[in-house]
């Protein structure tokens, strides 16, 4: 036999038993399935913009290909605050965020990142994975269409950076203060004023007069805003995030 006609008849029979079947070919030809990702970190910042990059690589991978994430940084695509409308609406796909950002749009979204003197990071996961957390959140998000998973964790916050020396709650009195989700609320009880505003608007705030002080993160976080510079006094431990879970929607 020729090994033409070998090849031939052997190929021919291949797709004749169904070893190569026609969903299968299209399965290997298919163009990947690209998700539009938003957050609201700047893009490539230390943690935040990096660990939402990183899932993105570890989604395609683990899906071998059939997704590909298109990450846009905060105010790339939309506000960086306005990612859970994005999705709501269909902007996006998914975003990377953190709920206490949309507890305008319900309050109870604001307890599956942080509550002030509550939850570290592992009492938070506790909670969401085993405690029925994650059920309390698909109910809050249920009006929304929406379906959010925990997806990485700040740990412990600091206090934040303020412009004048800080000893007594009455030094708070008449302060402003970027700090959202319930902290703010905390802040007003005592007197100061709590703004909630994107990483990216925090340091033109501070340098404008806007805010007297802001919270962010941590140490390495906050050095790539360069907060040192205008605002003189860092105090730790934070009393409003013992442990802020991030979002995935």
């Amino acid at each position: 036999m020729k090994r033409r006609d070998f090849v031939t008849k052997v190929g021919l029979g291949a797709l004749a038993g169904g070893t190569l079947s026609a969903p299968a070919i299209k399965s290997a030809h298919a163009a990947p399935k690209v998700l539009k990702m938003v957050t609201s970190w700047p893009k490539n910042f230390p943690g935040l913009g990096t660990g939402a990059r990183e899932f993105g690589e570890l989604l395609e991978a683990a899906s071998g290909g059939r997704y590909q994430v298109k990450l846009y940084a905060g105010g790339e695509l939309v506000h960086p605050l306005k990612c859970h409308d994005a999705v709501q609406e269909g902007t996006a796909d998914l975003y990377h965020s953190a709920e206490y950002y949309y507890k305008g749009k319900s309050i109870s979204l604001a307890f599956f990142t942080a509550v002030p003197f509550g939850f570290t990071a592992n009492e938070m996961d506790a909670w969401l994975l085993h405690g029925g957390g994650e059920k309390l959140w698909d109910e809050a998000n249920a009006d929304f269409g929406i379906k959010s998973l925990p997806c990485g964790n700040t740990g412990s916050q600091m206090g934040g950076w303020f412009k004048k020396e800080v000893n007594t709650l009455d030094d708070m009195k008449g302060l402003k203060m970027r700090m959202p989700g319930l902290g703010g609320d905390v802040l007003k009880a005592i007197g100061a004023t709590a703004l909630t505003l994107a990483g990216s608007e925090i340091m033109p705030a501070l340098q404008a007069g806007t805010i007297d002080a802001t919270e962010w993160v941590g140490p390495w976080n906050d050095l790539a805003f360069g907060f040192y510079k205008v605002a003189k006094h860092y105090y730790s431990p934070g009393f409003h995030e013992p442990g802020a879970t991030l979002s995935l929607v």
